[in-house]
C-alpha cells in the first residue's frame, strides 16, 4: 500500500495508525465541531441506549447447508400455460412417432 501509517498483520488485516494533524487549521475545525455539537445537544430528549441481553443464544441451531424444502411455491398462470404447451407438444410427438415408424418401415 505504500503508506507508513499502515502495517500488515498476520491474516491480511491492515492496521491503520493515523497521525492527526496538530496545526492551527485542524484545531480551529475541532473547536468549531465541538461548538456545533454543544449547540445542537438537547438535554430534554432521552438518549437512545440499547438495553437487554444481546449475548449469543446457546440453544440456537447453527446454519447448515442443503436444508430440504417441504412443499412448493404457488404456480403463476404463465408457468402453467408453458407446462401445458410442453405437455401438448410431447403428446403430439408421441402420436406422430408410430406414424413415422410405419412410414420408415414402408420405405425399406
Amino acid at each position: 500500500m505504500g503508506l507508513k501509517a499502515e502495517q500488515r498483520v498476520e491474516g491480511g488485516v491492515v492496521v491503520v495508525k493515523p497521525k492527526p494533524s496538530k496545526g492551527l487549521t485542524s484545531k480551529a475545525v475541532d473547536w468549531f465541531e465541538k461548538l456545533i455539537v454543544k449547540l445542537m445537544y438537547d438535554s430534554s430528549q432521552p438518549h437512545q441506549w440499547l438495553s437487554g441481553n444481546f449475548a449469543p443464544v446457546s440453544h440456537e441451531t447453527p446454519p447448515c447447508k442443503d436444508v430440504p424444502v417441504i412443499g412448493h411455491l404457488p404456480e403463476s398462470e404463465e408457468i402453467r400455460e408453458a407446462e401445458e404447451m410442453l405437455i401438448n407438444m410431447k403428446r403430439r410427438s408421441n402420436l406422430d412417432l408410430p406414424l413415422k415408424l410405419a412410414m420408415s418401415a414402408d420405405d425399406t
